[in-house]
């Protein structure tokens, strides 16, 4: 089905280890939890990310030493 929502994409200066460990820390200081952590290919991670009822995809690949792409998968109606 289909579901309002947004994309948001960027770039993140750090290998993905480094970056992966930042939102960990961001987001736990700022109240979301981490529901599911999970590899996506070979230098990838996708979190689930919850806070009460609302929640988002946040997936980052790492491209180099120097450079992570990051994406954030926000709907409107979040799955439980």
């Amino acid at each position: 089905p289909e579901q309002e929502g947004s994309i948001y994409r960027w770039q993140a200066p750090g290998p993905l280890e480094d970056v992966a460990f930042w939102y960990e820390d961001e987001l736990d200081l700022n109240g979301w939890d981490i529901a599911l952590k999970q590899p996506a290919g070979n230098s990838g991670l996708v979190f689930t990310v919850v806070k009460g009822e609302r929640g988002f995809l946040l997936q980052m690949q790492g491209v180099s030493s120097t450079r992570t792409d990051v994406s954030l998968f926000f709907a409107e109606e979040f799955p439980e």
